[in-house]
């Protein structure tokens, strides 16, 4: 190249770097400062670190058996809404049906002795009231008689006093009958009226003697007729009836309260919330301890997140972290706790941090209304 080229290349570079800069071009350039400087803003904002994944809990209430039982239906539907006493679960006891089996077997047992100790009862009552029966008769025939003869002997001691009021005297034709027997005389001897006085005092004798035997068998068929009536109750007694029929009432009696409590076993609600997942299906027989079903407490939601280990000074406990919801949404959360140690490494990836779990509580504005599990961004910055 000879001198005069190269002067004037010189020149044209020196022209070129001189020539003011084209306006799309410093555009372009002020632009591209800008986006830098928001992202570095950004990136301050956030205290120069990544965000962590969480995820949204609730705490829940688990209900357990508290007796061997057995599972008969559910009484809501997984994501009702219940209240403190709301009936989750209808189920019988198991023991309580053991009971009130030998219930009714006791119950069972216990009719048929009744029924063979009533039918016991009639037979031995219908014979004693046989065999009283025919006491009461005799006595009766009996009062029959001595009244009978307390007639003949007041009718004699009536005509023999007529007669010494007459001033006469009677003699007694043996073998003829009463009336025959009279005959009729002057005005007796003292020995004649002396032996009529004897007859007198005999016949007035044998009369008071047939009218107390009366009165006798009058007592003797009352006795009888009363220890009739209560004979019901005394073959009753002998024959175990109304102490069978005391504990058959008793067993019916404890079997109706059971049976009763069997139709009240419901399991209520101990907590306000949602109705989470059912862990027994109806039909299932439950021990004591066994889940039955979980329940929601919405009221008292919380985030767990992993946070990797190199970054867990930036999550101390009780610090303020901001929480991005769906929607860009911001709210504020406290961690409430951290995990004493970490948990094992990403197996895809050996080279990453272990991750320690870390509870997140609410603080400040009501979290908005999002499902179990949502995913949620947490920075360790408070909002702004």
């Amino acid at each position: 190249m000879s001198a005069p080229q190269a002067c004037s290349a010189v020149a044209a570079d020196r022209s070129a770097v001189d020539a003011p800069t084209p306006p799309l071009r410093l555009m372009l350039v002020a632009a591209l400062a800008l986006g830098l400087g928001a992202a570095s803003a950004r990136w301050l904002e956030s205290g120069g670190q990544r965000p962590v994944s969480g995820y949204l809990q609730v705490r829940s209430t688990l209900v357990t058996a508290d007796r061997s039982c057995r599972v008969l239906e559910h009484s809501q539907q997984v994501g009702d809404r219940i209240t403190i006493g709301d009936p989750l679960v209808v189920y019988s006891d198991s023991e309580l049906e053991l009971r009130l089996e030998s219930l009714q077997q006791q119950a069972a047992t216990l009719a048929k002795e009744l029924s063979q100790a009533e039918a016991r009862s009639q037979l031995e009552l219908a014979l004693r009231e046989q065999t009283l029966d025919d006491r009461i008769y005799q006595c009766k025939l009996q009062a029959a008689d001595y009244r009978k003869s307390q007639q003949e002997s007041e009718m004699r001691r009536t005509l023999l006093a007529d007669l010494l009021a007459s001033h006469q005297s009677a003699l007694w034709d043996t073998g003829e009958s009463m009336i025959r027997s009279f005959v009729l005389n002057e005005p007796w001897a003292n020995s004649e009226r002396l032996q009529t006085h004897l007859q007198l005092e005999g016949y007035t004798s044998q009369s008071e003697l047939m009218a107390a035997n009366v009165q006798i068998c009058e007592a003797r068929v009352k006795s009888l007729q009363a220890a009739r009536t209560e004979l019901c109750d005394q073959v009753c007694e002998s024959c175990g009836v109304p102490l069978t029929r005391l504990r058959l009432e008793q067993v019916q009696g404890d079997l109706a309260k059971l049976e009763t409590e069997q139709t009240q076993l419901v399991i209520s609600s101990p907590a306000v919330g949602q109705v989470g997942t059912f862990r027994s299906h109806p039909g299932a027989v439950l021990q004591p301890g066994d889940p039955i079903v979980e329940l929601l407490d919405d009221s008292s939601r919380y985030l767990i997140a992993q946070v990797p280990s190199t970054r867990i000074h930036e999550y101390k406990l009780g610090r303020t972290v901001t929480l991005i919801f769906p929607g860009n949404e911001r709210r504020q959360g406290r961690v409430s706790r951290v995990a004493p140690q970490a948990g094992p490494r990403d197996a895809s990836d050996p080279d990453s941090d272990p991750l320690i779990e870390v509870d997140i509580e609410q603080a400040g504005r009501l979290w908005p209304g999002v499902p179990i599990g949502t995913r949620i961004e947490v920075t360790s910055d408070p909002v702004h």
